[in-house]
């Protein structure tokens, strides 16, 4: 579970996201926490401006309405140039933020 959870994220960016693994409670996570590490160059991150928003929903951080949200602003702008675009709608709130960026390129 805990490397099927890693490749739908794209990798894990940090060791408590071990804690969001079906299956997983907090005494379990105790345990497992100190034999992991989180290797941030190995993230996989989606393209904002090339996925469509049935891709962008396969993460696991990103829900129905705001891949269409994504898709809809990139319609009426053409490109996003970063979260600063993505702010300004109400699908994304500073935690969708923190938790999306290391996923997230606007290239």
């Amino acid at each position: 579970r805990i490397v099927k959870y890693r490749e739908l994220l794209g990798g894990f960016y940090d060791v408590s996201q071990l804690a969001e693994v079906y299956g997983i409670d907090e005494e379990r996570y105790q345990t497992l926490a100190p034999w992991f590490i989180a290797n941030t160059l190995h993230i996989r991150r989606l393209e904002v401006n090339t996925s469509s928003a049935a891709d962008l929903r396969k993460h696991p951080y990103i829900d129905y309405r705001q891949a269409k949200a994504i898709e809809q602003l990139r319609k009426q702008k053409s490109r996003l140039s970063g979260w600063e675009n993505l702010q300004l709608i109400e699908e994304f709130t500073d935690t969708d933020k923190r938790r999306l960026t290391p996923y997230l390129s606007f290239k």
